[in-house]
């Protein structure tokens, strides 16, 4: 591991984490929209995960003047490791990340700095707006409704609507979690919210949209079944702490094994049918979990009938002949 900085001197507050892979086409953007910020970080730190093309050399050149930011260079090893070296080497009371393709409102650092102050939290979290191509090309948001936050925690185990960019944390509190799970590929970041509400950390949302998050191929899920899995390993680990609503995680454990168990249907049955026995074992008071495992089970036995009916007229004809 390798660091390139030009130290600030000044008292440190915030220091800006980001993770970096292989995007030299987008990140200059995104270090421009943390320099521009009104509260300045006092330190910025671009975690280099062993990217292949010319990340290395845009931040290199982005930063060389500029007094508190650090190139931090690592081998290959995910966006979890990726934060959490970016943690490990900041010196600053409180963490925001953004990714290497998102950007921040001018405002940003500021309005979470100022909900920090006056809520008491130790995670502020701000809304976020979601984007393509374009900035002007706003296509959805992403923040709490005020009918949301009056829900939260509970309503956080039904889906991940906090993203990593839209984040002001204590450091402290990230030591004290244990950081992101290198383990997990998929779900890290609501692993460790799941993980904070456990221990009774106080979330503050901010109602302001100061977060793009950046729509693109490079960010979409292309594998629906790698997404469900890792979905239902972060929240049966989550159901292991114990946490106040494990039938809202049995829910949606069983939820994302009948989805996966209606994907594999067509194609794989043998596996469609252990998805829904695992369904039925994850919430086995579910009336629908037995109906999908029974519709899949006539259903496969209808088609053998059809193949074997099949196949014997097919041999019939063969021997006519």
């Amino acid at each position: 591991m390798s660091v390139s900085t030009a130290m600030n001197p000044s008292s440190p507050n915030i220091a800006v984490v980001v993770p970096a892979y292989n995007c030299e086409a987008l990140i200059e953007e995104t270090l421009l929209s943390i320099a521009a910020q009104t509260l300045p970080a006092a330190e910025v730190w671009i975690v280099n995960d062993g990217s292949k093309d010319g990340t290395a050399a845009v931040v290199s050149r982005f930063i060389q003047s500029r007094k508190g930011w650090h190139l931090l260079t690592k081998d290959n090893g995910g966006v979890s490791s990726t934060r959490n070296a970016g943690v490990q080497a900041a010196g600053c009371e409180w963490i925001a990340f953004v990714d290497s393709d998102d950007l921040w409102s001018n405002d940003h650092l500021a309005c979470l700095m100022q909900n920090a102050k006056e809520s008491g939290a130790e995670i502020i979290v701000s809304g976020v707006e979601v984007f393509e191509e374009s900035v002007d090309n706003i296509i959805g948001s992403f923040y709490l409704e005020k009918s949301e936050i009056n829900g939260f925690p509970k309503n956080l185990f039904f889906r991940n609507n906090i993203v990593p960019s839209a984040i002001l944390m204590r450091r402290n509190l990230f030591h004290q979690l244990g950081g992101f799970d290198e383990q997990l590929t998929i779900g890290e970041d609501w692993d460790l919210w799941l993980l904070a509400f456990s221990q009774g950390i106080k979330f503050h949302f901010t109602q302001k949209s100061t977060v793009l998050y950046r729509r693109h191929a490079a960010n979409a899920t292309s594998n629906m079944d790698k997404t469900l899995l890792g979905i239902i390993q972060c929240l049966e680990k989550n159901l292991m702490r114990k946490q106040m609503f494990p039938n809202e995680i049995k829910k949606q454990v069983s939820l994302c094994y009948r989805r996966l168990g209606n994907a594999a249907a067509l194609n794989n049955r043998q596996k469609s049918g252990q998805y829904f026995r695992a369904a039925i074992a994850s919430r086995p008071n579910h009336p629908l979990n037995y109906i999908a495992y029974l519709i899949h089970t006539l259903h496969a036995m209808a088609l053998y009938r059809w193949a074997s009916r099949l196949w014997l007229s097919l041999r019939l004809a063969m021997q006519k002949k």
